[in-house]
């Protein structure tokens, strides 16, 4: 062994760093049977030390145990012993690192250490330290019990309670058990009752708000993980909803893209649609029909091609909505017949309109076509927009197919 590495952290009772406080660090010699002074060292102002102690060349033999000491009546004081140890070793040095940890004082309630037995143990020494418990202080805790309780400490310190602070000492438990090294024995005269100090009862009053506290903190702390269960349910939910969504639009791509490979040449679609309307205004005309299309507007809704030139329809029933919906595009045009002529079939005539002619009238243009007239008469009746003598109605109808010199009833409005 080269070299010892100690640390450590030290706090007093009321868990505050031990600042500037002198310690002494002491290892076991094999060849000596006892405890030897490494080092002295004083704690910063956090209450920490490191130290290293180069042991070549001392010519002893160390036992792997060291521990810390503090000045103190009666020695030795110790406040840690054994410590975490671990060894690195290279071809150069083995160092032994001792890490204590941190260390809470018990100032005055440290305590002779008893053998197996229960009888002080070989190479006596005071207990003057301990393992530091989070946020709570054991020592406050054993103080605020001996006060109430000497019993308590009583089994704590027996066989042998040694104070560090003698004056403190005395105005909380008496002279009695002031004195170093006095045994702590009760009075069997006196009632086992006790008086808290009012220090102490700050101090009890302060442990019993921090336990409080720490009961509110801890069910703020399940409130707080309810909720973010609640809330990390709700997210799932969310997420289940997206990959439903995520499918769901998947499904409409994929759909959508199955129709862009059907593409269908623009001028074919138009040529189609006008050729079907042109068809219509002539079976309209044939059947001597009142009313032609006159002008067709046609939208296309689709994917058009980059060239322009074709379209691929898409089928809004399977994508009502949704982004391949929205990708579509509308293409619109126009389509304006040319005004149909009826077909007249060989040896016959167009049938004039003489509607609102008078008789003489429509007797000279029937004359002028070819066509003969045979009149009629009766009442216009209520808002018919004729007057009397004017033709009302005509049969064959205007525009019809006549054979010449055939008859053309004509009904004249009467009075």
């Amino acid at each position: 062994m080269n070299a010892i590495e100690v640390a450590a952290r030290v706090f007093d009772t009321d868990g505050k760093p031990a600042a500037n406080l002198a310690l002494r660090i002491e290892a076991f010699v094999l060849d000596g049977n006892g405890w030897t002074p490494l080092q002295e060292v004083r704690t910063n102002g956090n209450g920490a030390i490191t130290a290293r102690i180069a042991t070549t060349g001392t010519g002893h033999v160390y036992a792997p145990s060291v521990r810390l000491v503090e000045a103190g009546e009666p020695a030795p004081r110790v406040l840690a012993e054994g410590g975490m140890i671990t060894i690195t070793s290279n071809q150069r040095a083995r160092i032994v690192r001792i890490d204590f940890g941190e260390i809470e004082q018990l100032e005055e309630t440290a305590h002779t250490r008893l053998g197996a037995q229960g009888q002080p143990a070989t190479g006596q020494h005071v207990v003057a330290g301990q393992p530091r418990r989070g946020q709570i202080s054991a020592a406050v805790m054993v103080r605020a019990m001996a006060a109430s309780n000497s019993a308590a400490l009583g089994a704590v310190a027996q066989p042998q309670l040694v104070m560090a602070r003698t004056s403190e000492a005395q105005r909380i438990l008496g002279a009695d058990f002031a004195r170093p090294g006095a045994t702590a024995q009760p009075d069997a005269t006196r009632p086992a009752t006790a008086t808290l100090s009012p220090e102490f009862e700050v101090q009890l009053r302060s442990l019993r708000a921090d336990l409080s506290a720490k009961d509110i903190e801890i069910d703020t702390t399940r409130r707080r993980v309810s909720g973010l269960e609640s809330s990390l349910s709700e997210a799932a939910a969310k997420l289940a909803a997206a990959e439903a969504e995520r499918a769901r639009l998947a499904s409409e791509t994929s759909r959508f893209r199955e129709q862009i490979e059907k593409q269908a040449p623009i001028n074919t679609l138009a040529r189609s649609i006008a050729s079907e309307a042109d068809t219509a205004n002539k079976s309209m005309a044939d059947e001597g029909a009142a009313f032609r299309i006159a002008n067709l507007s046609v939208t296309l809704r689709g994917a058009i091609a980059n060239d322009g030139k074709n379209i691929t329809l898409a089928n809004l029933a399977d994508l009502p909505k949704g982004a391949a919906a929205a990708a579509l595009q509308d293409i619109s045009f126009s389509l304006i017949p040319n005004r149909i002529q009826p077909s007249i079939p060989e040896g016959s005539v167009k049938t004039p309109n003489i509607l609102g002619l008078t008789e003489s009238a429509a007797r000279r243009v029937l004359a002028e076509a070819g066509l003969r007239m045979e009149s009629a008469q009766r009442p216009k009746g209520a808002g018919a927009g004729f007057t009397v003598g004017q033709a009302i109605q005509q049969s064959p109808a205007a525009g019809g197919a006549a054979v010449a010199g055939s008859t053309v009833i004509v009904v004249f409005a009467a009075p």
